[in-house]
């Protein structure tokens, strides 16, 4: 091929990877922008970065985190200086899984090209699961980013013969495991990767590649001890996913079967990609394409590592996602590469009309996904409540606190408010007495409670969160149909007196 060509073709895909990765941005900030409450994990990301930010502690309420990984908030915390909180968090994720995009490309073009890069960065970008999930601010689009990141390093490294790149690999795997622990599958990437390398380069020059391997593991390692030596030293350390793990661990035959069901098939939203991915990754395996194994490697890993935790989600799933890509795209584009002209053409307007069917379908899958878990988060986790809070009191001075269950949870930053849940069953009013339960949340500048009574007598629910008999006078009630047929919810709005 020519060098006008060669041009042609590059300039062509980098325009198709733009054009993919900017759609995906537009796509999920539309779908952010739907969003009234997030999930609860993301309140603690929100928290931390703005404790960060305000007065560089990691902290969420006053008291140190210690369960939730710091790498997200830290790449958030710069920008709330300049938007709030929430959208902060969530344009880094928007801006995290766009990248994710580009990376994607990268590796696919280094497994078969670009046109391998270009249908596996589509794959990525309009998958229905990053779709819900990179469109909230949670830590998934993060540690995605940069595992991807790692993986790249590592296959510039067997590409181009250069061990010192697996050192850098090393560095970002860390950060993707002070992101989400998921990141340890860096371990099994790095054993096979330097064993390649070694096998390259022959057994007599070891140190060449051993050298650079220790420093990987050094500099993989060094985040995550920071974290654990931070931690160690506070005495209200929230309960860890380690203690969570043991208190809950179930791993046997048909539970292990099932979670692997669930991550190979149940829990996928576009199970036909799927099976040309595994079919990608059992090709590569035998025919030991080695970037091609290492997708599978990839991917391999993170199921088996949640096959031992207690639950299945398809949230899970997100930090492989760009394996799946590439292996689904490997397979289906590079046979066409090595067709004669007249067929490879034919052949190559066919597969682009069939990308275009599958990217259409996947988007339209992923808004119906996405807009199930709006209504669901809306519905039984106060998002219906917040959205009359804040029609109520858009004008009022004060801070609000509202409820679910028993537990307090106050509304933040009153131009855009959400909720920031507490750990389950722990209320953090360190009073006992209805008078003085207001009096302290009074003093913290709330002037109303707010709750959702889910159908029940506001003034019992009153009682529940201990504030019956302090004078809180109602000032509104609103009813809201519930998610269940015959169902509703009362949302009751009390004023503290002064």
């Amino acid at each position: 091929m020519s060098e006008n060509k060669q041009r042609a073709h590059g300039a062509a895909a980098a325009l198709a990877v733009v054009a993919t990765v900017a759609g995906g941005i537009v796509l999920r900030a539309r779908l952010a922008a739907e969003h009234v409450i997030y999930p609860y994990d993301a309140y603690y990301y929100l928290g931390g970065a703005k404790s960060l930010a305000t007065n560089l502690t990691y902290s969420f309420r006053n008291l140190p985190q210690t369960r939730y990984q710091p790498g997200f908030p830290i790449l958030t915390a710069p920008f709330t200086w300049i938007l709030e909180t929430a959208r902060a968090g969530t344009l880094v994720a928007i801006l995290a899984w766009g990248g994710v995009g580009v990376v994607t490309y990268l590796i696919g073009r280094r497994t078969g090209g670009r046109a391998v890069g270009v249908v596996a960065a589509a794959l990525v970008t309009f998958n229905p699961i990053s779709m819900k999930w990179a469109s909230v601010p949670m830590a998934e689009p993060v540690f995605t980013l940069f595992l991807a990141l790692e993986v790249l390093g590592l296959v510039l490294a067997l590409q181009e013969g250069k061990p010192w790149l697996i050192a850098i690999a090393g560095l970002l795997a860390g950060y993707a495991m002070i992101t989400r622990f998921e990141g340890a599958v860096f371990l099994l990437l790095l054993v096979v990767a330097a064993f390649w390398m070694l096998s390259d380069a022959g057994w007599k020059r070891t140190r060449q590649v051993l050298i650079p391997a220790a420093a990987a593991l050094v500099l993989f390692a060094l985040p995550i001890l920071l974290w654990y030596l931070r931690n160690r030293g506070i005495e209200t350390r929230e309960l860890a996913y380690s203690d969570e793990l043991t208190n809950n661990f179930d791993v046997n035959f048909h539970s292990a079967g099932e979670r692997l069901s669930y991550y190979l098939w149940s829990g996928q939203k576009m199970r036909p990609v799927s099976l040309v991915a595994y079919a990608g990754m059992l090709a590569g395996l035998v025919r030991v394409k080695r970037e091609v194994a290492l997708m599978a490697l990839w991917f391999g890993g993170m199921v088996a590592g949640h096959l031992l935790w207690y639950y299945t989600y398809e949230r899970f799933l997100m930090g492989a996602l760009p394996a799946l890509a590439v292996a689904a795209a490997w397979i289906s584009v590079a046979p066409i590469r090595r067709m004669s002209r007249t067929p490879r053409f034919a052949l190559s307007i066919i597969g682009c009309g069939l990308l275009l069917a599958v990217v259409v379908f996947s988007v339209r899958v992923g808004v119906n996904f996405t807009h199930e878990h709006i209504l669901g988060l809306n519905r039984d986790w106060g998002g219906e409540t917040l959205v009359v809070v804040a029609r109520q009191q858009r004008d009022l001075p004060g801070k609000s606190v509202s409820n679910r269950g028993a537990v307090f949870a106050f509304v933040a930053e009153q131009d855009t408010p959400y909720i920031f849940p507490v750990v389950a069953d722990k209320d953090e009013i360190p009073h006992a007495d209805p008078v003085a339960r207001a009096r302290y949340l009074k003093d913290l500048g709330v002037e109303r409670v707010v709750l959702a009574t889910r159908g029940r007598d506001p003034e019992v629910v009153l009682k529940e969160v201990r504030l019956d008999g302090a004078g809180l006078v109602l000032e509104s009630t609103t009813t809201i149909d519930g998610p269940w047929e015959g169902t509703h919810q009362i949302t009751a709005v009390y004023r503290i007196p002064a």
